[in-house]
């Protein structure tokens, strides 16, 4: 999660359901809660996955943002507070 600044997980908890998940951080840059959703792997393509993605990782910056957090560049992982990502395969070696 640090480095992409989300962590997905795809059908390893639950067989087709796919969850991702975004750092919120307080003041002081302390990762102090997270955001996430879960969904039906097989009703989202990678364009879909993007998207969910980018708006996981938006909702927690600007929660952060409530909480102080300046959003210094880096602190949310790749991709810079523009809220743009590498797509769900990039980790995947």
């Amino acid at each position: 999660m640090r480095e992409q600044g989300y962590a997905i997980d795809s059908a390893e908890a639950i067989e087709g359901i796919t969850g991702v998940a975004a750092p919120v951080r307080d003041f002081s840059g302390k990762v102090v809660a997270a955001v996430g959703v879960s969904f039906i792997s097989s009703l989202e393509n990678a364009r879909g996955i993007d998207r969910i993605i980018r708006e996981v990782r938006k909702t927690a910056q600007d929660i952060s943002q409530e909480m102080g957090h300046l959003g210094v560049a880096g602190s949310f992982g790749a991709g810079g507070a523009d809220g743009t990502v590498p797509g769900p395969d990039a980790s995947r070696g």
